[in-house]
């Protein structure tokens, strides 16, 4: 384009029209250039990169083309849900299955009704599961799915959730803990909750540094603690690491230890103990915690902000 202003001079600028259902979203770009040599040299370089885009569209194989539109269906509102839906529904299957245990098997070792059926559904379910990650393998090969993390840890799933079903010798408490644990690909599916977890992730580091502060403190109070009340409640105070124990009980909520009372028996006030109990809780349960949950929010807020933009 070369528009005439009121001034007599010319305005040289190219105007770039983008596809709707593109990256752009159909947006429309006016890109200015000072001289006419400007224009056309930029003109020509465009023209350059739309022919080598056209060629690499033209060379596209058959694979790679079958691999887009399986990526627009497995990216689909329609196909997400269903799996959610489907990890939801597995792991309502292993509470089920946890919750009546007992029900599972006969006296002679053989499964009942219910477990047969729970069995079949593990079956069904760990083939789904096997299937979707293959079509993800499929229509991502191979750098971008390499790149994700949260495919590592489907394929480590996937991967266990077959060996329980190839090795049937295993305890059951491990294959109840693997069926469990494949509703953590739940995180993956749900964008909502992805985000969550990969703000949460984004925080860890500051808030270990708090972590580091309280742990240290929670160490001197138990050395502390070992030397003022060893004697008098050796099973809760006699070694750093059951003074830590007690500690991290009182530091979760836990009432002071009535072994050692603050008020003793003839009525006289355990000094120590007191000044001990209430630096301790206003310290590490009133302070350091709660400025733990500070940092845990700030930084979790300050990284989804910054993922939304």
């Amino acid at each position: 384009l070369a528009v005439k202003t009121q001034d007599a001079t010319a305005v040289h600028a190219i105007q770039v029209f983008t596809d709707q259902k593109g990256y752009n979203s159909g947006r429309t770009y006016y890109i200015n250039c000072k001289t006419k040599e400007e224009l056309d040299k930029f003109s020509k370089k465009l023209r350059q990169l739309a022919k080598a885009a056209r060629r690499r569209k033209e060379a596209s194989t058959t694979f790679q083309k079958m691999q887009l539109r399986v990526r627009r269906v497995y990216q689909s509102t329609v196909f997400s849900a269903s799996m959610a839906f489907l990890i939801g529904a597995n792991f309502v299957c292993t509470v089920v299955e946890c919750q009546f245990i007992d029900s599972m098997q006969n006296d002679d070792g053989s499964s009942t009704a219910m477990g047969s059926t729970l069995e079949q559904l593990n079956t069904m379910f760990t083939l789904v599961f096997t299937a979707e990650l293959a079509i993800n393998m499929f229509c991502h090969w191979w750098r971008p799915f390499l790149a994700d993390p949260w495919n590592w840890l489907d394929v480590f799933i996937v991967t266990m959730s077959l060996l329980s079903l190839v090795v049937t010798n295993q305890p059951t408490g491990i294959v109840r803990i693997l069926r469990a644990l494949r509703v953590i690909r739940l995180f993956g599916r749900v964008k909502s909750l992805k985000k969550i977890i990969q703000a949460l992730s984004s925080s860890i580091v500051p808030v270990l540094n708090v972590f580091l502060i309280l742990f240290l403190l929670m160490s001197i109070a138990a050395v502390m603690a070992s030397s003022f009340f060893g004697s008098d409640a050796p099973h809760l105070f006699e070694t750093f690491d059951k003074s830590l124990i007690t500690l991290f009980a009182i530091a979760a909520g836990d009432s002071w230890p009535t072994d050692v009372p603050k008020i003793r028996d003839d009525g006289s006030v355990n000094w120590v103990a007191c000044a001990y109990s209430t630096l301790y809780i206003i310290l590490v349960v009133w302070v350091i915690l709660q400025v733990s949950v500070a940092v845990l929010l700030d930084n979790f807020i300050t990284a989804s902000s910054h993922m939304e933009h």
